[in-house]
C-alpha cells in the first residue's frame, strides 16, 4: 500500500534524525559531565579561590603559586576540551560526508530502478513487482539518512523530495546532493565609498535571511 509505505518512510526519517541528534549530543553532555570527576568549572571555581587568597595576602608564596598552579591546570582543561570538541567535529563531518555520498548512490539506483520499472511494465499484463520491492527498500534506507517525501504515481512515475521539497529523484534522474561549509562574501571593496567615506553612513536590514551577516 502506496500510503502506508510513505507513512512508514516518513517515520523512519524521523527516527534517524533524532538518533543521530541523540548520538552527538550525548558525547557533548559526557565531556561536560562532572559528576565523576573535576572539570572546567570545579577548577575554574578554584582559580576564583586562589584569586581570593592572594588578593588576601599577597606577600603568601604559596597562595601566589597555587593560584599559578590552578590557573595551569584550568587552561590545561581547557586545551583539552577544546581538542576533544574538535576531533567530534571531525568525526561528524566525516559521518556526513560518507552519508552524502551513500545518499547520493542510493538516489541514481532509485533512479535505475524507476526506468527498468517503467521499461519492464505493461499496463495490464505485467507489473514489475520485483523491482518495485527493491526500489521500495533503498528508499527506506534512503529515509535513514535524510528526511524525504515520496510521490509515487504508478511504475516509473515515481519522485522523491527533500522534505523541505528540493528533488532527489524525478523518474530515471538522479540529483545529487553535496557538502557546503560556511562562506564569507565580502561585499565592500577597499574602493567603496561606504568604507572610505571615515565610517560616515548607515545600514538596515528588514526581513527575513538563512544567512548570517558580518559587519
Amino acid at each position: 500500500d502506496k500510503f502506508i509505505e510513505s507513512s512508514r518512510t516518513a517515520q523512519l526519517g524521523s527516527a534517524a534524525k533524532y538518533d543521530s541528534a541523540y548520538y552527538a549530543l550525548r558525547n557533548i553532555e559526557n565531556l561536560f559531565n562532572e559528576s565523576t570527576v573535576d572539570g572546567i568549572g570545579a577548577t575554574l571555581s578554584a582559580v576564583f579561590e586562589a584569586w581570593n587568597d592572594v588578593a588576601q595576602t599577597p606577600s603568601n608564596l604559596a597562595a601566589r603559586q597555587a593560584l599559578i598552579s590552578t590557573s595551569q591546570t584550568l587552561a590545561s582543561f581547557i586545551q583539552s576540551t577544546d581538542d576533544t570538541l574538535a576531533a567530534m567535529q571531525e568525526e561528524l563531518e566525516t559521518l556526513i560526508r560518507d552519508e552524502v555520498n551513500t545518499a547520493n548512490t542510493l538516489c541514481a539506483e532509485i533512479a535505475e530502478l524507476n526506468r527498468q520499472i517503467d521499461m519492464h511494465t505493461v499496463a495490464g499484463s505485467n507489473n514489475a513487482n520485483t523491482l518495485m520491492d527493491e526500489r521500495d527498500a533503498k528508499a527506506r534506507e534512503l529515509a535513514e539518512i535524510i528526511d524525504i517525501q515520496i510521490h509515487d504515481n504508478g511504475a516509473g512515475d515515481y519522485y522523491i523530495t527533500t522534505g523541505a521539497g528540493h528533488l532527489l529523484v524525478q523518474e530515471d534522474i538522479a540529483y545529487s546532493l553535496t557538502i557546503q561549509g560556511q562562506t564569507v562574501e565580502n561585499n565592500l571593496t577597499p574602493s567603496s565609498p561606504y568604507k572610505s567615506s571615515g565610517g560616515s553612513g548607515t545600514m538596515g536590514f528588514s526581513g527575513t535571511d538563512t544567512k548570517e551577516y558580518t559587519v
